[in-house]
């Protein structure tokens, strides 16, 4: 099982290669108002459980849309980790999304569902 660190780290560089690679904008298009390696955490509980998640959120510096956003945590139900990533509404379908993490394999993974917010990619 891989260490806390080497999890956080490999989902940072996950950010920082989904903002580097995003369909159709210059890596200089992309801004965030924290550090690539910040993420925030926001919790929500209902006084017997607390659920977590870890939040990164890459912005378009022109126009200051959002470009994607992962949020990573651990399922109460399953306890298995799960990162979902956000990416804006637009994005063409017929393909799956392509991750790859430093010098990995890309792996890819199709777009589960799409809201007025944006489409949803769950990466186990």
């Amino acid at each position: 099982m891989m260490s806390e660190i080497s999890v956080r780290s490999r989902l940072a560089i996950l950010g920082l290669v989904l903002a580097c690679t995003a369909p159709g904008l210059p890596p200089s298009a992309l801004a965030q108002d924290t550090p690539p390696s910040a993420w925030r955490v926001e919790c929500a509980g209902d006084g017997k459980t607390l659920d977590c998640r870890a939040i990164q959120q890459m912005i378009n510096r022109e126009d200051k849309q959002l470009v994607a956003q992962l949020s990573a945590r651990i399922a109460p139900d399953t306890k298995a980790a799960v990162l979902l990533i956000q990416l804006p509404l637009g994005i063409s379908l017929t393909e799956p999304v392509q991750l790859k993490v430093d010098n990995g394999t890309a792996e890819r993974y199709p777009v589960q569902t799409c809201t007025n917010v944006g489409c949803i990619v769950s990466v186990p």
